[in-house]
C-alpha cells in the first residue's frame, strides 16, 4: 500500500501561506469598545475602512487610515511609546484588519495592547458580534 504525503504537504503550505496562518491578535467586541468610548478610556481606534464606508459608519474619535501603509506606519510610530490600547476596525474584522495590525505591530505597537474589532464594523452594526458573552471582551490598559 502506497501512502501519500499530500495532506501533510497541503497543511504545510496552508500554514506557510500569508493570510492563512496570520498572527494571533487579540479581539475586542463592539459592546466593550462602545463602553470604552463612553467611559473615555485611553483607546486609539484605527479605522481601515474605505473612505465611503468610514463616511457611512465609524466610531467617535476613530482615525481613518484606510489601507495606506504610510499612514498606519506613522500612527504606529507616533503612538509606540504611549500606553494607549489600539483597536483596528475594518469592515469585517478579517484580512484587512490583520494586515493593518501587522503593520502597526512591525512599527512598535504589539500585544497585549493591539486588538482587532471582532467581526468588524459589519458585525457591530448587524449584531453578529458575539464575543462579549458572559464576562468576555478585552480590557483597556
Amino acid at each position: 500500500m502506497v501512502r501519500t504525503k499530500i495532506p501533510v504537504l497541503l497543511l504545510a503550505l496552508a500554514l506557510s501561506s500569508p493570510g492563512l496562518a496570520s498572527p494571533p491578535y487579540g479581539r475586542v467586541c463592539a459592546q466593550v469598545l462602545k463602553q470604552w468610548i463612553f467611559e473615555k478610556k485611553r483607546v486609539l481606534i484605527v479605522d481601515t475602512q474605505s473612505p465611503e464606508e468610514f463616511a457611512e459608519h465609524n466610531y467617535e474619535g476613530s482615525v481613518p487610515a484606510g489601507d495606506a501603509k504610510e499612514k498606519l506606519t506613522a500612527l504606529a510610530r507616533a503612538n509606540s511609546s504611549n500606553d494607549l490600547t489600539v483597536v483596528v476596525v475594518s469592515e469585517t474584522g478579517g484580512e484587512a484588519a490583520v494586515r493593518a495590525a501587522s503593520i502597526l505591530e512591525s512599527n512598535g505597537i504589539g500585544a497585549p495592547r493591539l486588538l482587532i474589532l471582532e467581526a468588524g464594523m459589519e458585525g457591530a452594526l448587524s449584531g453578529l458580534d458575539t464575543c462579549c458573552g458572559a464576562g468576555g471582551g478585552a480590557k483597556p490598559r
